[in-house]
């Protein structure tokens, strides 16, 4: 059983804080046709939504809380202080919603759009430290600036709000993180991921396992400790309350930070614990393999999932609207495919979990297997090399789309088409869930 746990926790501690990278892009291509995409929203301030929705926003949160406590055996409740303070005023208003959602109180909740890659935009630009907290992400596209007042259509809020959580939203939320916040916000112990890194701590509100087989959740239970479904419930149960109280650009808002965490469910590398491995293998692993062989596994997962990473974020970054670059941008569309079924109610409870994540975890295997047969094993295959040490040195560098392409071009179509049916997968989910979200006024 100690062995177990020691394998389980050494595969988590370094699981990546993110999942797919530009969640605006992505959600772009997968919204951009749906019916409400080309409604407006008037720009309001998040000040200006507290004050006039205060006395509704403390039942509601009060039932997600509830729902919480019922919904995931290993939720730690919210600590009576900060249940949202409806009396509150000013700064003390913001402060109380934001000690009741727990999220880092350092994050700007600013005015703001992100442009895609293949759109213009003439808005005044805004400086990246005041709407992005976290120095570990890739840049993407200019974030512009918003004014109270202004009309906004309602596909680039939530766009722009699905890349909204890899801010900084979640980091240093646990007691062991050595942030003010995290000490009293009541989660606990971080239950995977590394808690000395910033964007580590954010792992197991962007990472789950809820569907690996029962004698691994059995043996270590810690990593039952995810926060995904949770934060989906959270904000699309804010969503409906901002929509049906009059606020539609704060309804839209926190549907896009809700569609972050759906999203980053149907990536297998955050849905399935070990992609290359079935649960025989792992117990074959745990019982026989030494400590050496296991921290070899875990090198080569981080590898791989940086390595996907990189991959789909410089397909993304080379998009200028022509999809013959590359199947993912069809794939996003939902180009090719015949229905949209199988996906359940997307306003259940723990449907994010049920289903996307289960669908994700799927397809890690044959995901994991194309990484393996498509890149440099250096990169992919030598447990002694950690990928992600070596690029964090400045001096080194590997653009696996760029030098794959020129390298060997018939690999990366056969790759694309591999990537292709995971982002087909996260575009469908996307447009089911926010079809069971945004209200028929705005279609």
């Amino acid at each position: 059983m100690r062995r177990m746990t020691f394998l389980v926790c050494s595969v988590l501690v370094l699981g990546s804080g993110f999942a797919w990278e530009n969640h605006t892009q992505l959600s772009d291509l997968a919204l951009e046709s749906a019916t409400w995409a080309s409604a407006f929203a008037t720009v309001e301030s998040l000040d200006s939504f507290l004050d006039a929705d205060r006395a509704r926003l403390g039942t509601v949160l009060a039932t997600v809380e509830k729902n919480a406590r019922q919904d995931y055996p290993r939720y730690m409740p919210l600590p009576p202080a900060l249940a949202f303070d409806t009396a509150a005023l000013g700064l003390s208003l913001r402060a109380t919603f934001v000690g009741a959602l727990r999220i880092n109180p350092n994050l700007p909740l600013s005015l703001f759009l992100q442009t895609p890659v293949d759109k213009t935009s003439t808005r005044p630009d805004l400086a990246q430290e005041a709407v992005d907290l976290s120095g570990a992400r890739i840049p993407n596209g200019p974030f512009k600036e918003l004014s109270p007042g202004e009309s906004v259509s309602a596909l680039e809020v939530v766009e722009t709000a699905a890349d909204e959580p890899d801010y900084g939203m979640d980091i240093g939320l646990f007691a062991n993180n050595g942030t003010e916040w995290g000490a009293r916000y009541g989660f606990g112990t971080q239950p995977f991921g590394n808690p000395k890194l910033s964007y580590g701590s954010q792992a197991p509100f962007h990472m789950s396992f809820a569907n690996e087989d029962g004698i691994i959740k059995a043996a270590a239970p810690k990593y039952q400790g995810s926060y995904v479904g949770y934060r989906v419930d959270l904000y699309s149960t804010l969503a409906r309350e901002a929509f049906a109280s009059g606020h539609a650009y704060w309804g839209l808002r926190f549907a896009g930070w809700a569609l972050h965490y759906v999203e980053d469910a149907a990536q297998p590398y955050h849905s399935s614990m070990l992609p290359a491995k079935s649960t025989l293998g792992i117990l074959v692993l745990n019982a026989f393999g030494p400590e050496s062989k296991i921290d070899g596994e875990v090198v080569l997962l981080s590898n791989r999932h940086l390595i996907l990473e990189n991959y789909q974020y410089s397909i993304l970054a080379a998009y200028r609207g022509d999809d013959g670059l590359s199947p993912c941008f069809g794939a996003l569309r939902g180009s090719g495919l015949k229905t949209e079924v199988g996906f359940g109610d997307p306003a259940a409870r723990r449907w994010v979990l049920d289903v996307v994540a289960k669908r994700g975890r799927d397809r890690g295997k044959a995901l994991d297997r194309a990484i393996v047969a498509t890149f440099p094993a250096k990169y992919v295959g030598d447990p002694g090399f950690d990928f992600g040490a070596w690029q964090s040195d400045t001096s080194n560098g590997y653009d696996p789309l760029a030098e794959l392409v020129a390298a060997e071009p018939a690999k990366a179509k056969a790759f694309d088409l591999v990537l292709a049916a995971s982002l087909a997968e996260m575009g469908v989910a996307a447009r089911a869930f926010m079809a069971a979200l945004v209200p028929a006024d705005l279609r």
